[in-house]
């Protein structure tokens, strides 16, 4: 009897053991379901993967508890009904991507391909019929990307998992992943932003700056620089942070091709830290270099306001004197920073209004030609001739148009006017450029009667190979410059007809500069 009662004691003890184990697995797999639903269950909170670390790791996903709210994909080549959850991205790159779950249990992963934006049900979706991504039960998936495309990943698995997707390749690098490569802020616009940086898809490629520097780096970032032409406060900073560091270097202004040649500016706002925001503190002719990362798809801004310095002869009362020049040249003029502050109001016809631009003046010594050129294009340059009483013209409004045919009153490159002796004459030089160079020949108007080369004559004009010419004094040499200032030609004559072969110079405008017996002139020479 005591053996039976035994008996009955385990047999109870084994009924609530295994009660208590079916009630814990019960418990295990409730708890699951109990959880909340991972943030992209339904496919119109597909988790964008170009906003994401790449390649992009869920750890920990939830698939137990998503549901197949609107998941069906009939009508698109693979049917999905069970529950799962959504990745999506846009190609930019024509590249192979992979997709997996780490510890599958019944798993599922299909590529879709849809619309980029208002994706609410998979009934919108195409199948990616593709031999890697079958329409099956697979841990594993992959497809070729086409540029433009945007595809969706539903992935199921009975347990909780992680997933890796690996979209790299589809991702076009930044313009500015190299430091070679560096945006130059010179180019504007003030302030500098830019949306939607792919920092996930940079390279750590010649980023590393050495530790002697005061900041090594090791990190994948982009680049971006500038020389300062000003003492001032430059802030930059990631409106998204992630993992975001920026760090402001400084080096050579050209040539640069690795983080090995810069240094760190040591200033109290720019430490050698994460940190979404820095600000430094320039100096006149130095050049900076921005280094910037982040883990997501974010924002920038940088505000190099006070590092520029407008160019001295932004005001008409400050432009710059040509007398007794017979050539002119300045180059990498910063246009950006050129204002429009007492320019307009001129008389005649011709008002640079709210143009911004720069000045220069020079008064005739003899009757003659006057040509001015920029580097820039013409529909996005403006040269134009004025006259004045004297050369202590202060505003706009002490200006008159100089109404000649080749003086028009609109954007152009390449400008000439009739000059006449004892005029003064302004020249407002505009480029919506960035950077431009400005060429300007006055020997035409230099005071000494041995500066004139009598009925030079030159055809065709414009010119596709011979350049013929004659006159009645024996030309010595003829140059051509480009409207970069550059000698591209430079032919002894010695004779007083001929022609020269122009056939190795590209199409464009350029000055030719013709010299008799110390005598020079100037002629505007289009080649086709």
């Amino acid at each position: 009897m005591l053996h039976n009662f035994k008996n009955q004691i385990i047999m109870k003890t084994l009924s609530t053991t295994l009660i208590l184990f079916i009630f814990s697995i019960s418990m295990t797999i409730g708890s699951a379901k109990l959880m909340a639903q991972p943030p992209n269950d339904l496919i119109a909170n597909a988790i964008n993967l170009v906003n994401q670390p790449i390649p992009y790791t869920g750890t920990n996903v939830n698939f137990p508890a998503a549901t197949n709210t609107n998941d069906f994909t009939n009508g698109s080549g693979c049917m999905v009904s069970h529950e799962g959850v959504w990745y999506k991205f846009t190609a930019t790159k024509v590249g192979n991507v992979g997709a997996g779950i780490i510890n599958p249990s019944g798993a599922s992963v299909v590529f879709f391909e849809g619309p980029a934006t208002g994706v609410t049900s998979g009934t919108q979706l195409t199948y990616v019929n593709q031999a890697s991504n079958p329409c099956a039960m697979q841990s594993v998936a992959s497809i070729q990307t086409e540029v433009g495309k945007t595809y969706y990943i539903y992935m199921r698995n009975l347990i909780i998992s992680d997933v890796i997707i690996n979209i790299s390749a589809a991702i076009l690098l930044p313009p500015n992943d190299l430091i070679e490569n560096a945006i130059n802020l010179g180019h504007g616009p003030i302030p500098y932003t830019e949306t939607l940086v792919n920092f996930p898809g940079a390279t750590n490629t010649n980023d590393h700056t050495p530790g002697g520097t005061g900041c090594a780096l090791s990190q994948a970032g982009i680049w971006y620089k500038f020389t300062a032409t000003k003492v001032g406060m430059v802030n930059a900073g990631i409106m998204n942070p992630n993992g975001a560091v920026v760090i402001f270097f400084e080096g050579p202004e050209t040539g640069v091709s690795s983080g090995m040649q810069l240094t760190h500016v040591n200033q109290a706002n720019n430490p050698c830290s994460s940190s979404p925001l820095a600000s430094i503190q320039t100096t006149i002719g130095k050049t900076y270099y921005i280094y910037m990362r982040n883990t997501v798809v974010s924002d920038i801004g940088i505000d190099t306001t006070n590092a520029f310095q407008a160019p001295e002869n932004d005001l008409v009362a400050n432009a710059i004197d040509l007398n007794n020049m017979e050539e002119y040249f300045n180059n990498n003029i910063h246009f950006l920073m050129t204002t429009s502050t007492n320019d307009g109001g001129q008389q005649g016809g011709c008002n640079t209004g709210s143009t911004p631009g720069i000045w220069y003046k020079f008064t005739a010594g003899t009757d003659g030609q006057v040509v001015a050129g920029l580097s820039s294009p013409p529909n996005e340059s403006a040269i134009i001739f004025f006259t004045a009483a004297n050369e202590n013209a202060q505003t706009g409004a002490d200006l008159t148009w100089v109404d000649q045919p080749t003086n028009i009153c609109n954007t152009n490159n390449l400008v000439s006017i009739q000059a006449t002796a004892g005029s003064t004459y302004y020249v407002f030089v505009g480029s919506a450029i960035a950077y431009s160079n400005f060429a300007i020949n006055l020997s035409g108007v230099l005071s000494s009667s041995e500066h004139t080369i009598i009925d030079f004559n030159y055809y065709p004009n414009p010119v596709v190979d011979q350049l013929h010419f004659n006159s009645k004094n024996t030309i010595d040499n003829i140059k051509l410059y480009n409207l970069l200032g550059q000698n591209v030609l430079n032919q002894n004559i010695n004779n007083n007809s001929g022609s020269i072969d122009l056939r190795h110079l590209s199409k464009g405008m350029y000055l030719a500069e013709i010299t008799s017996g110390g005598a020079t002139t100037t002629a505007k020479i289009l080649k086709k």
